[in-house]
């Protein structure tokens, strides 16, 4: 019985569609062709060169139209198409089609020429590989190892390779029971041919799988292609399973595990990075990865190549070996292998460890010393440089202003305490202790020119902020990744913003942690972080950076860490600062007040000398120390307090002290000075 065939038009146009969207696209031809019906085609596909067709497909166009597609390069597995009659339903054109293959007689007929086609295709497979397995039988043994593709390659001659009369090399595959199934045909260009019509589908090549029973002292390596088993092989010394094509690994990889269920099985993976960039997929990689899986493999390890040798096409482990050297890749392998013969917990451990070494690698200190790094990056040159620098100071001793005048600095381009030049930038001030109004007021306070708009749009400000650990760490991050371009971030104040104690740790490491996760934001974005912090009410004559309120735990994490100190109505201060980045100094600072505008400036150095110029005696000293604690004291109540008879001698020795800066005097009323 006959029928009226289908279009050919249609029967195009859906295996058009099949050819291209298959696999995700991997069987898709990489030029245009045009369809032929009922013959054998062979076309290019991705990474076919010069004459080289890894592609092929067959469509029957009788009554019952179906068809397959291969990939030699994907996969030795025939991927199968039928015609869909029900695409055809309701199509005043073509119904009638539609009509047709719903009928019994027309399905017994489409049953009848499968059959038939399925007994044709048997016989023409044992045909071909009658004949092939005859041609490996009669064929030379390969002792040639001159022969180009081996040279090209640098491998040499492994398992049961022949060669046949032209020169090229013949590789039987066979299962894993040792039956012929296929031969590969290797010409000197290195183009491939399976022997026409054979089915190698879960047959390999493999070389020295017989030494793996009963021994398990080495894995067994699966890769594809003969020159990376080879390579694998000569490098390793392990019994190595070559699979034709990333398509082969699923099945080569369940029969090993079958068979070799003691051994570990390892995957040494093709890597077509180039590939993957293309097309979005790197099928020999994830073809390796969902088989390891798949069978409980024991790892998959694939070759990683520069972004140059990646564009070339670069992918296997032999192109390693041929780029980047013997020693090279032989180490890479012994460690990868090492690592597949780990028990879990080892592989744990190892783990671990190369995550700690790939966040901080090791440096020889002789490469340490040829490195050239960029100079520091300065919020304030010389005192606030990139990290985590902490202000500390007395209550209402001006902190917040002094911040600000740095912020005023930076995002103008000026002169912080009158003398150090900034670099200009953005500055973002978090006042987390103020309002609106008094930023603005403290903003007319300033003696930088408000009416330069530009300038003052590089200051950004804001007054709530959620504390380090609800968010806030993740706010600045994301600003400084906005803002590219800042320069300052003033945390004011530190107590306001980081996470709260728990008063059930440890207060040193709790205070640590805090101060290193905002220095971590300062180094990741190389930016300087300003936290404003307090003093204790008791000072420490032996270092004053004792007198930080808190833990050692905060200095000890910050880059750079500040004193300032000025009493109330005082008019001068004492700027002290100390880090990794920094030079240790201290110097007095003037805080002017100019019809209401501040200014900060630098002034002298105090050093051991200057100290010792002052010559105070220990009389002098201890009126200093005491109206550092006790401010605006007139001279009675200092006699008073400390017990001074000679009062006449007191006022004089105020009166030059107040000469020489060391105090200040308001009416009746003295301050310490410095």
């Amino acid at each position: 019985m006959t029928y009226e065939r289908v279009p050919e038009n249609l029967i195009i146009e859906q295996f058009t569609e099949f050819l291209y969207s298959a696999e995700g696209g991997a069987l898709a031809p990489i030029e245009s062709i045009d369809l032929i019906l009922d013959k054998k085609v062979r076309y290019k596909v991705e990474g076919d060169k010069g004459s080289k067709t890894s592609g092929e497909y067959l469509i029957h166009s009788d009554g019952c139209p179906a068809g397959y597609v291969i990939n030699y390069k994907y996969s030795s597995d025939a991927f199968t198409w039928r015609f869909d009659f029900k695409n055809l339903k309701g199509d005043k054109q073509y119904d009638k089609y539609y009509a047709m293959s719903q009928t019994p007689e027309f399905k017994a007929e489409a049953k009848r020429i499968q059959e038939e086609r399925k007994k044709q295709e048997a016989q023409v497979k044992t045909d071909a590989l009658i004949r092939a397995k005859k041609e490996f039988d009669n064929a030379p043994k390969l002792i040639n190892p001159e022969l180009a593709y081996l040279k090209d390659k640098h491998v040499g001659i492994h398992g049961e390779l022949k060669s046949d009369s032209e020169g090229n090399i013949l590789l039987p595959l066979r299962n894993i029971h040792g039956e012929f199934k296929s031969m590969q045909r290797i010409l000197p260009d290195g183009s491939k041919r399976f022997a026409k019509d054979t089915s190698p589908s879960g047959a390999f090549f493999n070389i020295d799988l017989d030494k793996a029973n009963g021994d398990t002292s080495k894995p067994i390596i699966i890769c594809e292609g003969y020159a990376t088993g080879a390579t694998l092989y000569e490098l390793t010394g392990c019994p190595v399973v070559c699979a034709m094509n990333c398509g082969g690994l699923d099945k080569t990889a369940e029969t090993l595990r079958k068979t070799f269920r003691q051994h570990k099985i390892i995957i040494m993976a093709d890597n077509g990075a180039e590939t993957a960039r293309k097309q979005g997929k790197n099928p020999g990689l994830d073809h390796a990865n969902a088989t390891n899986k798949k069978y409980n493999l024991d790892g998959v390890f694939a070759p990683d190549f520069d972004e140059f040798l990646q564009a070339a096409g670069c992918s296997d482990w032999n192109d390693y070996y041929c780029e980047y050297g013997e020693q090279n890749t032989r180490a890479i392998l012994d460690k990868s292998i090492k690592y597949a013969c780990m028990t879990p917990q080892e592989k744990e451990r190892h783990d671990k460890i190369i995550k700690i070494e790939n966040q901080n690698p090791i440096i020889n200190a002789a490469d340490l010393l040829k490195k050239e790094f960029p100079p520091i990056k300065w919020a304030i040159p010389g005192i606030i440089p990139t990290g985590l620098t902490i202000l500390s100071g007395n209550p209402k001793a001006g902190k917040s202003l002094m911040a600000l005048h740095f912020a005023l600095a930076i995002a103008f381009g000026g002169y912080a305490l009158g003398s150090i030049k900034c670099e200009q930038g953005r500055v973002l001030y978090l006042a987390l202790e103020d309002t609106h109004q008094r930023l603005q007021t403290r903003l007319r306070q300033s003696l930088f020119d408000l009416s330069d708009t530009r300038s003052l749009a590089n200051l950004d400000l804001k007054i709530e902020i959620p504390r380090q650990n609800d968010g806030g760490i993740e706010y600045i991050d994301n600003y400084l990744q906005e803002h590219q371009d800042t320069r300052l971030v003033i945390i004011d104040t530190f107590q306001k913003f980081r996470k709260q104690l728990s008063n059930k740790g440890n207060v040193y490491s709790e205070d640590y942690d805090a101060a290193a996760d905002i220095k971590k934001l300062g180094d990741t974005h190389s930016v300087g972080i300003l936290n404003i912090h307090h003093l204790r009410k008791a000072p420490d004559t032996t270092d004053p950076f004792n007198e930080m309120s808190g833990s050692n735990g905060l200095a000890g994490a910050a880059d750079t860490n500040i004193i300032w100190k000025r009493q109330r109505l005082s008019s001068t201060g004492t700027l002290e600062w100390s880090g990794r980045d920094v030079e240790e100094k201290k110097y007095n600072v003037k805080c002017e007040n100019l019809n209401g505008a501040f200014n900060w400036i630098l002034g002298d150095e105090v050093t051991e000398d200057s100290m010792a110029a002052n010559n105070l005696s220990q009389d002098k000293q201890d009126i200093i120390n005491y109206l550092q604690d006790n401010p605006g004291k007139s001279p009675k109540e200092i006699a008073d307090a400390l017990k001074i008879k000679n009062y006449d001698a007191l006022i004089q020795r105020l009166s030059r002290m107040a000469k020489d800066g060391v105090l200040y005097k308001t009416g009746f009323l003295y301050y310490a000075g410095v």
